[in-house]
């Protein structure tokens, strides 16, 4: 099995990002994007993925490697942080809308938002955006 620094990197920016929006989503009361319904599990969830990711990436192997002996430049860097992040992101948010019972009421969002995600899960407000969509076309051909 060969080694991967960027493959380490993405890992443990993944953990850590799935961590701080476990802690952003509690802080901000984003009740569709927490993992645990209890604020206090959220905040210990978070913290302890923080904690986890760090010390699984720097106590793992030798982490001060330069781009030239087969670490990461700042672009490649860059790029896995935002796919990470956006990784975790839709991981975490696609977790949360199957975990959660879809909402009674049918609103449409004016505007797709992390605040709307206060009253409805991702999926959910995607769906209700489509079904919005849909009908305003499809009366457009009658």
């Amino acid at each position: 099995m060969t080694y991967s620094f960027g493959l380490d990197y993405f890992f443990c920016s993944f953990i850590a990002c799935v961590g701080v929006l476990q802690i952003a989503a509690n802080s901000s009361k984003l009740t569709y994007l927490r993992l645990f319904s209890k604020a206090i599990s959220g905040y210990f969830f978070g913290y302890s993925l923080l904690i986890f990711s760090a010390m699984l990436f720097f106590l793992s192997r030798e982490r001060n490697i330069d781009d030239s002996s087969g670490g990461l430049d700042g672009n490649e860097q860059a790029i896995l942080f935002v796919v990470s992040a956006f990784g975790s992101f839709l991981f975490t948010a696609t977790i949360c809308s199957f975990r959660s019972k879809p909402r009674q009421e049918n609103n449409v969002h004016e505007k797709i938002s992390l605040s709307s995600l206060k009253s409805d899960t991702l999926i959910g407000v995607y769906r209700s955006q489509w079904t919005y969509w849909r009908k305003s076309i499809l009366r457009y051909f009658k």
